[in-house]
């Protein structure tokens, strides 16, 4: 095992075309990479962009785990800690990050991680990020199904050739938010789609 892969911990995303590395232990950090990197809104992304250093009220440093430039030109600067980890050194540094961002227009956000279900949901369609070559072929189906009201995946699912083709569009499709679902929910066959904001916005 190479020592890269015993200190760092990683998460591809899409948006920077780039693997993002973080010291371990940084789950919360991937969790947060995958969350972000669905975002529309987001346009790029950047791990650990900065180290803080400052000499009152006492000495010390931090260094931020991620930062995003958005559509709008906003910039949100992120911590990722569970609840668990948010101790008092902790919150200590997130304060006067936070006073940091404000003074130069910027947002910042502590992330504390997300439930089981909706975590599992965006590990899941994290693996359909990329495009398929044959989305063309399945799109207008697709959208045609959904354009009057939302509909089942399993309903959706039936469409499908026989090849999965179909179905990895679908997949592809909620990831990129042109098809919508409730990330929070199961994603079974009775989980209902509908037209997300790409889409519905066209």
């Amino acid at each position: 095992m190479s020592s890269q892969t015993m200190n760092d911990a990683a998460a591809t995303a899409l948006t920077s075309a780039d693997t993002l590395k973080f010291p371990q232990p940084r789950s919360t950090a991937a969790v947060l990479v995958r969350r972000v990197d669905r975002d529309p809104s987001v346009v790029w992304i950047v791990p650990q962009p900065f180290r803080l250093a400052w000499a009152e009220p006492k000495v010390g440093r931090h260094t931020p785990d991620l930062l995003t430039v958005h559509s709008d030109g906003g910039v949100t600067v992120w911590d990722a800690r569970g609840a668990d980890d948010q101790g008092s050194k902790f919150r200590a540094k997130a304060a006067i990050t936070a006073s940091e961002c404000e003074a130069v227009g910027w947002r910042y956000e502590v992330f504390a991680g997300l439930g089981r279900v909706e975590r599992l949901n965006y590990l899941w369609l994290h693996g359909f990020r990329s495009r398929p070559e044959w989305s063309d072929q399945y799109a207008s189906q697709i959208r045609l199904a959904v354009l009057s009201q939302p509909v089942a995946i399993g309903e959706l699912f039936q469409l499908d050739d026989g090849s999965g083709g179909l179905k990895s569009v679908v997949w592809h499709l909620i990831w990129k938010g042109a098809l919508s679902v409730d990330i929070c929910g199961p994603l079974t066959d009775r989980a209902m789609v509908g037209l997300g904001p790409e889409w519905a916005n066209a």
